[in-house]
């Protein structure tokens, strides 16, 4: 009995120490949980969480960023485009090296040599219909000291006849115009060798030989832009302009 009561108290001796061993390692549940691996888990996403939002605010800031350059540019070309207009007006004004040489009297100068440059390179034409003829004539008579100067250009029966009436030599003669003249006058038109036509036209009369010819002369005249007369009072304009 005695060793019996003996082995009880040792097992309950024992039991003690398992109980008073398990006390001494027990944990609290706050902190078991805490570090269970779910916990770890929930602790990890929330810091993604928090770095997500402050990656979201740096690229937000740095939008905020790249907007301003934006706005600089926008701000430059503004102060551009108020330099611009600044230099158009003073550009508007006039100064001493824009007066019109008229007053100053030299684009005066530069136009007369420049006429003269163009009177000794290009041609005046001279004809006439028939019945214009003589009115030609006592054109090219009262102007035949200018014209004599200028290189000229007529049929050849219009060039006899002025030689013969004014004493004025033709610079070059044509065959008549239905003969290929007005196509050879056309040609020059077109190749910037003429500086004025002369072209004495009766337009009473019904019809003239070769006038569709006559037709596209003048239209070529006017597309080139070339000084053209048809009548005697356009001549004279014509002929004091070059002179002047």
């Amino acid at each position: 009995s005695d060793v019996s009561e003996t082995e009880e108290q040792s097992s309950e001796l024992a039991s003690e120490s398992v109980v008073e061993d398990e006390s001494e390692v027990a944990v609290p549940d706050s902190l078991i949980d805490a570090q269970s691996p779910s916990a770890l888990i929930i602790e990890d996403e929330e810091d993604e969480d928090d770095e997500e939002i402050e990656l979201s605010d740096l690229v937000i800031e740095d939008e905020a960023e790249v907007v301003g350059p934006d706005a600089v540019k926008n701000e430059n070309q503004e102060d551009l485009d108020k330099e611009k207009n600044l230099q158009f007006e003073a550009s508007s004004v006039p100064t001493d090296a824009s007066v019109p040489a008229i007053v100053t009297g030299t684009s005066s100068t530069n136009n007369k040599k420049i006429g003269a440059e163009l009177l000794s390179q290009k041609q005046i034409v001279l004809i006439a219909h028939d019945e214009k003829v003589a009115d030609l004539t006592d054109l090219v008579n009262q102007h035949k000291d200018f014209l004599a100067t200028c290189l000229t250009i007529s049929w050849a029966s219009i060039a006899d006849s002025l030689r013969q009436e004014t004493g004025m030599v033709i610079s070059k003669e044509l065959p008549i115009g239905v003969s290929g003249g007005f196509q050879t006058i056309a040609g020059l038109v077109n190749s910037g060798d003429v500086l004025a036509v002369i072209f004495l036209k009766d337009f009473f009369a019904q019809s003239q030989a070769g006038q569709a010819n006559e037709e596209a002369l003048l239209r070529l005249c006017n597309i080139n832009e070339i000084l053209l007369a048809t009548n005697i009072a356009t001549a004279e304009s014509i002929i004091h302009y070059l002179q002047s």
